[in-house]
């Protein structure tokens, strides 16, 4: 829990590889209760949008006309951004997007989570990008809390980064600890980045939604927990000076 690994960049060709064209079929199996969408980025490319909403309204309860018109204005985005990668990169077969990920410790259900080759990207969307200070840090908290509580994320050389994306108007580019901000266009490129191939594979969807994925250990728990209270602590003491 010392802070990040280091970011390894990776430079790509300027013309995409050659592969033949992949089966495109529907892992119907993988989604689960703990998310609405599950697949790799292949089929998540291929599948079209009233196809995707459908089945996430069928799995988020008491979804609202808001939700549905945010769902509609930013997945086709994030289908052509993990299109972008798969044009470039072979390895991005094995690639998969995950939406309506509830997370582990059930604090929330984020936008999606993206399985790279040595990376977790927790994705956040949002059509003007106006993030308050107190959003950024609950989003970088989303990645900290998957690094502690998810038994497969952290390890063997794995990176867990959220990434706040702006898919409306305004500007969004910052880069720190846990968290990445950007704009939609340009997530291709931030997945690029954090993508290391040479160093690690990507989880699996069956592994990273296994129903022991999210058990974290007692001792666990409790040094998280003497984090917060040790946080609150010297926040406590600041503000009394």
């Amino acid at each position: 829990m010392n802070g990040e690994r280091a970011l390894a960049e990776f430079s790509t060709s300027s013309s995409p590889p050659m592969f033949d064209a992949p089966v495109i079929q529907r892992s119907e199996d993988v989604a689960t209760d703990l998310c609405g969408w599950a697949d790799e980025f292949p089929v998540f490319r291929a599948a079209t949008l009233d196809e995707i909403v459908s089945t996430l309204t069928a799995f988020v309860r008491d979804t609202t006309p808001e939700q549905i018109r945010a769902w509609r204005g930013s997945i086709s985005g994030l289908q052509q951004q993990c299109g972008a990668v798969l044009d470039e990169r072979s390895s991005a077969q094995r690639y998969c997007a995950i939406l309506e990920y509830q997370m582990p410790d059930g604090s929330k259900r984020v936008d999606a989570v993206l399985l790279l080759s040595g990376a977790v990207l927790i994705v956040e969307m949002k059509g003007d990008g106006n993030w308050q200070p107190q959003y950024r840090e609950q989003a970088a908290d989303y990645a900290r809390r998957l690094f502690w509580f998810h038994r497969y994320c952290g390890e063997n050389n794995v990176r867990v980064h959220t990434v706040l994306v702006n898919y409306g108007y305004g500007e969004s580019d910052e880069e720190r600890d846990f968290l990445t901000t950007t704009r939609l266009e340009r997530l291709s490129e931030v997945m690029k980045r954090f993508d290391q191939p040479e160093i690690a594979p990507p989880l699996t969807l069956e592994r990273f939604l296994s129903a022991d994925a999210c058990q974290p250990s007692p001792s666990l728990v409790q040094a998280v927990r003497a984090i917060f209270r040790n946080t609150r602590s010297q926040r406590s003491n600041e503000s009394m000076k």
